[in-house]
C-alpha cells in the first residue's frame, strides 16, 4: 500500500536551522560580495533590447519572429504573463510552444497549458516532456485520459510515474496528489488534492502549498475543521506551523497527532524533529529512535536516525566539542510534553 512520508519529504529542518545559525554572518557576507561582482546592468540590457524590439515593430509591424524574441526578453526578465502573451502571437514551433506550455505551468494556468502541450503533442508526438507534463496534469483532473501520455514518458521519468499511473488507472485523485507529492511535484500534487473535498485532502493540499511558499493555512483549518480527531489532518497540521516557523506550536500539534495514531513510527520520527527544533537533542533522539524500534527497524527511519546523529557530530565538530549528550532511552515512552 502506498503511503506518503512527510518526515522524508521535508528532511530534518532543525539540524540546517542550526547550521545555519551558525554560518549565517559567512553567508550574508558571500551574498553582499557575489551581489558586488554581479553585472549591475542585467535588468536594463534586457529593458533596453525590449525597447530596439518595439522600436522596429513600430516600423515594420510585429512578426512571428519579434514576437518570439519579446517572450524570450519577457521570460528573462521574469514577466510570464507577459512572456506568454508575446509566444502566443509567435510561431507555434515545438520550441515556442515548449516554452509557453512551462509559462502556464508555473502561473497554474492549467486549461492553457494543457491546450498548449496538446498543440506541442501533434508536433512532437515522442516528446517525453511533453508527454510528462500532459500526463500529470490530465492524472489530477481527468485520469483516463492520463494514461497514454504517462506510460509514453515513463521510459525517461521511471519511478516517480510508478504511482501516479497506479492512481490514474484507479480513477482516485486522492492517491494522485499523494504519489505526486511523494515526487515533490508539488504544484500539480495540490491540482490533484483540489479535485477531492475530504478533511484529509484539504490537509494535504495545505501541505503541498506551504513547500511552494504559498500559505496552506486556510486548508489547514478547514481541514482541522471537519476532522478534529483524525491524526493524519493533525500531523499535516504540525507540519504547517513548522513551515511558519512556529515551532512550539508544531510540537504541541505533533504531541497530540502522535496520541492519536500511537503505532504510527511516523508521528515519532517528526516529533523527534520538532523537539529537535524546540531546542532539546536528547528528547529529539529519544523519538527518533522510538520510531526505528516501532517500525521494526524499518530502512526509512534507520536512516532518519542515522543523518540526526551525523549532523548532530558535525554540530558538535563546528563547536569543537567532543563529549555527545546522553539520551536516555524510555522502553515505552509516551508523547507527552
Amino acid at each position: 500500500m502506498f503511503r506518503f512520508h512527510p518526515q522524508l519529504i521535508v528532511g530534518s529542518y532543525a539540524r540546517a536551522a542550526q547550521i545555519g545559525a551558525l554560518l549565517v554572518l559567512l553567508f550574508v557576507l558571500l551574498l553582499l560580495f557575489s551581489l558586488k561582482l554581479a553585472p549591475p546592468f542585467v535588468e536594463e540590457r534586457v529593458m533596453e533590447s525590449l525597447y530596439h524590439i518595439e522600436r522596429q515593430a513600430l516600423q515594420t509591424g510585429w512578426t512571428p519572429d519579434l514576437a518570439r524574441q519579446a517572450g524570450d526578453l519577457w521570460r528573462a526578465s521574469g514577466d510570464l504573463v507577459r512572456a506568454a502573451a508575446y509566444w502566443e502571437n509567435a510561431d507555434a514551433d515545438a520550441r515556442v510552444l515548449s516554452a509557453l506550455a512551462q509559462a502556464y505551468v508555473e502561473l497554474g494556468d492549467w486549461a492553457r497549458a494543457v491546450d498548449t502541450l496538446d498543440d506541442l503533442m501533434r508536433l512532437a508526438p515522442e516528446d517525453a516532456w511533453a508527454n510528462f507534463q500532459l500526463g500529470v496534469i490530465l492524472a489530477a483532473v481527468a485520469p483516463d485520459r492520463s494514461l497514454p501520455y504517462l506510460n509514453a514518458a515513463l521510459p525517461t521519468y521511471g519511478d516517480s510515474l510508478t504511482e501516479v499511473i497506479e492512481g490514474a488507472r484507479r480513477g482516485d485523485p486522492m492517491r494522485v496528489g499523494m504519489a505526486l507529492a511523494e515526487a515533490r511535484l508539488w504544484a500539480y500534487a495540490e491540482l490533484a488534492f483540489e479535485q477531492v473535498g475530504s478533511a484529509r485532502a484539504y490537509a494535504y493540499g495545505g501541505y503541498v502549498r506551504d513547500q511552494q511558499g504559498k500559505d496552506g493555512g486556510v486548508l489547514i483549518e478547514t481541514a482541522v475543521a471537519l476532522a478534529p480527531d483524525d491524526p493524519q489532518v493533525r500531523l499535516l497540521e504540525g507540519l504547517h506551523w513548522r513551515a511558519q516557523g512556529d515551532f512550539a506550536a508544531s510540537l504541541q500539534t505533533l504531541i497530540g497527532a502522535a496520541a492519536l495514531d500511537p503505532a504510527n513510527p511516523t508521528m515519532y520520527a517528526e516529533l523527534g524533529t520538532a523537539y529537535d527544533l524546540a531546542g532539546d537533542a536528547v528528547t529529539a533522539r529519544r523519538w527518533l529512535e522510538y520510531a526505528v524500534t516501532l517500525s521494526g527497524d524499518d530502512p526509512q527511519f534507520q536512516a532518519i536516525l542515522a543523518a540526526y546523529d551525523a549532523e548532530q557530530q558535525s554540530m558538535l565538530d563546528v563547536l569543537g566539542m567532543t563529549d555527545e549528550p546522553s539520551s536516555p532511552i524510555v522502553a515505552t515512552p509516551t508523547p507527552v510534553g
